[in-house]
């Protein structure tokens, strides 16, 4: 069987923990099973500030997917260095003290100097890689998974060297409309920025696919380009071959744990 060629973006991947691999994770896992032959373009795990690690993920990369890792400049690894990881806020900031000046100077570091996110240093080193995969070995397709938005970056790059590539936004979560959005503390010149890279993202990839309706309905409202047919809504789900069962005989429960 000649099975198509797809690359998949991810900058969370095995054996980076937590809920942001899992999507990519199993959309690689059974992308074969669809006609398609799938690589993965991911950062260093020793470049990467991954929030979670999780080994055992790593289990379940199929052995025929080819993993090709990149350098990154990563601040908040120089910041955990500094000040300590548990003093880093991350994603969420379920870790930050907001009343803290110096967590909210940090905060406001990372809205107004690295924009969309503090990973937008893997973009010029994943660019480059993407570009020799994509010429190599003749990818007409690529899928890039986010957040960190600041990975959609590389397929704003890719279509402009490559304008008859498939470029296809995975986009987990709200860009500018993120709930923690004003947390970022943004600056007039950053929430512009941010807003023009989102922007430019929805109306230049191919196609959208986000986890539920509300998210699509937000991202319409950002641009008249952006088309309803555009965006899919494909919500996050389980694994069910790795489901695991487990039985309470005295009180007659079973408790499923999905992926």
């Amino acid at each position: 069987m000649n099975l198509k060629k797809v690359l998949v973006i991810t900058y969370y991947w095995p054996p980076s923990g937590g809920a942001g691999v899992q999507r990519s994770l199993k959309f690689v896992k059974y992308l074969s099973h669809m006609g398609f032959s799938p690589m993965v373009l991911t950062v260093k795990e020793d470049k990467a500030s991954y929030p979670l690690h999780d080994s055992s993920l790593l289990t379940e990369v199929p052995q025929t997917v080819k993993v090709v890792r990149t350098n990154s400049f990563e601040p908040l690894n120089i910041l955990s260095s500094i000040i300590g990881k548990k003093n880093v806020p991350y994603g969420g900031f379920a870790n930050a003290n907001k009343e803290s000046k110096k967590q909210k100077f940090l905060r406001w570091v990372r809205g107004n100097f690295f924009i969309p996110d503090a990973r937008v240093g893997w973009v010029s080193y994943a660019f480059k890689e993407a570009k020799r995969i994509i010429e190599d070995e003749k990818i007409e397709c690529v899928y890039i998974s986010s957040p960190p938005h600041s990975s959609q970056l590389i397929g704003l790059k890719l279509k402009e060297t490559f304008p008859q590539l498939r470029w296809v936004a995975d986009l987990r979560d709200p860009w500018t409309d993120i709930y923690y959005y004003k947390d970022l503390l943004h600056g007039k010149r950053a929430k512009l920025k941010d807003e023009q890279f989102e922007k430019h993202v929805l109306e230049k990839a191919d196609a959208i696919v986000v986890v539920s309706e509300p998210i699509k309905n937000s991202f319409l409202e950002k641009s008249v380009l952006v088309l309803p047919s555009k965006i899919h809504v494909l919500p996050n789900g389980f694994d069910e071959r790795v489901i695991l069962i487990r039985e309470f005989p005295c009180l007659k429960i079973r408790l499923t744990s999905r992926m």
